[in-house]
Order: structure tokens, then sequence, then C-alpha cells
């Protein structure tokens, strides 16, 4: 397999920030007639390859971080970068791929999972961004002749915008929180997650109402 990257230098600066690295999957050939051939390679980061292993396994209970280091050693991997993790998990049994097991992880713990631009496996717990400097710091400015930009506005879409939650834990009864001011204002957007990995109900309802809290207004 061949290694895609695709970088990006800032004029202002001329620094080179790596955007993506990936591996290519499938070249794309196509013939345009004669002898040409077209290539439209197609190129996944890693989380392609979490999705296409499957595991087997019963975790023991554990915060975030930690569950998702069992799931990814059950998978054959031993390089990543895991924070912590705010909430516990309970014991869980996955028979599924790779990727989907995790983010049931983080999906409970309503934390951030990603690929780094250099193909590291990453976890950030929920409360990540308040301490990373990466995320609450202004990393760029936005200014014409540099990062452009034609407008700003709020988003409204019912996607975005939340106030009502019903949660479920494995095991476990409906957790519910709406924010009644927000449904006065934009009425009711509601969102339900089942099979969460949390311990305790008590867990849930906090995950719910702190989902609401940020996503109930625009």
């Amino acid at each position: 397999s061949l290694l895609a990257l695709t970088w990006r230098t800032l004029p202002s600066t001329a620094v080179v920030y790596d955007l993506f690295l990936g591996t290519i999957r499938d070249w794309g050939i196509e013939y345009t007639g004669g002898f040409d051939s077209v290539s439209i390679p197609q190129a996944t980061d890693f989380m392609g390859d979490l999705a296409r292993t499957d595991v087997s396994i019963t975790t023991t209970a554990a915060l975030a971080g930690a569950a998702i280091e069992q799931l990814l050693k059950e998978g054959g991997l031993y390089t990543y970068q895991l924070a912590g993790g705010d909430e516990t998990m309970q014991a869980m049994t996955f028979s599924a791929d790779l990727l989907t097991a995790i983010q049931t992880i983080v999906k409970s713990e309503q934390g951030h999972f990603y690929i780094e631009n250099d193909g590291t496996i990453t976890f950030i717990e929920r409360t990540g961004p308040v301490a990373t400097t990466r995320m609450n710091t202004s990393q760029a400015t936005f200014v014409a002749g540099n990062l452009n930009y034609q407008s700003i506005e709020l988003a409204y879409e019912a996607d975005i915008l939340q106030n009502d939650a019903k949660f479920t834990r494995t095991g476990g009864a409906q957790q519910a929180y709406t924010d009644a001011d927000s449904v006065t204002a934009y009425g009711k957007r509601s969102k339900t997650m089942s099979g969460l990995a949390l311990a305790t109900d008590a867990a849930v309802l906090y995950i719910a109402t702190a989902y609401v809290g940020k996503w109930s207004e625009p």
C-alpha cells in the first residue's frame, strides 16, 4: 500500500502544515480512450483500518481511555495517544468491528476520537478541550490575504441545536433532561441515545444534562 499525504502552506509565514496522512485503497483508474487513462486515487486514514478489524472481547470496568485501550490491544494495536477519561465505563461485551466498539465508548464519554495528521490514534476525554491548548486557544487568524472568509452566521439546524435528551445505558433505565427555555424559544429538538457503556444511571443523567447544556443554544 502507498501512503497519501496532503499539506498546506500558510502564505503569510510559509510554514507547511500536514493536513492528512492515509493509505491509498483504490486507484480509481478510468480509461478515456486511446492509450490514455486517468487515475483518481482514494485514500482513507486509519479509521478505515479500524472499521475493517473485528474484535470479540468483554472489557473490564474502567475509565473511558482504559476501555478504549483494551479494545485497541484486542485488535492488535499498541501505538496510540489516549487520555484517561472523565467517566467510568461498565464491563461491556463487544462482537463488532473495532471502530464501532470504540465509538460506543466515545459516545458514552462524549469525548473526542480521531486520527492525528501524523496517523496517531488519539482520544481526548469530554473535558479535554478545556485544558488542551490547540482547542482552547486560537490557532489562526482569519484575515484578507491569509485565511479568507466570506461570512459568519448562527446555525439553527435541527441536527445541531438540541434541547431534549433521552439517554439509556446498557442494563439501565432511560434518563431524560430538557431545557424548557430553549424549547420555548426554538421548539423541541430531541436527541436519543441507547446502549451507552456508562457504569451508572446517575452518570447517564449527568451526560444528558451536559449534552443539552452544550447544544440547546445556537
